[in-house]
């Protein structure tokens, strides 16, 4: 295995790691301030992803400018 491919699996390491971390703490910040389990948070963190990918996908557009599109989208609905 060469040094570069260890580097990239790192990081890709940190990055799914932080997208759990962050799906864990919105669930957290739900549960410990309405004491309900939100069971369609999971479904909305995969509508989210879903229109993030698509809007890369059929514009180009830059991954983070396509996150805050998709956030708008998905408060609209």
């Amino acid at each position: 295995m060469s040094a570069a491919f260890v580097l990239q699996l790192v990081i890709s390491g940190f990055l799914m790691g932080g997208v759990y971390s962050l799906i864990a703490l919105g669930l957290s910040l739900i549960f410990g301030v309405m004491k309900v389990i939100n069971f369609a948070h999971g479904e909305m963190m995969v509508w989210g992803m879903y229109v993030a990918y698509t809007l890369l996908v059929w514009t180009g557009v830059d991954p983070f400018f396509s996150f805050l599109v998709s956030a708008i989208i998905l408060f609209i609905l």
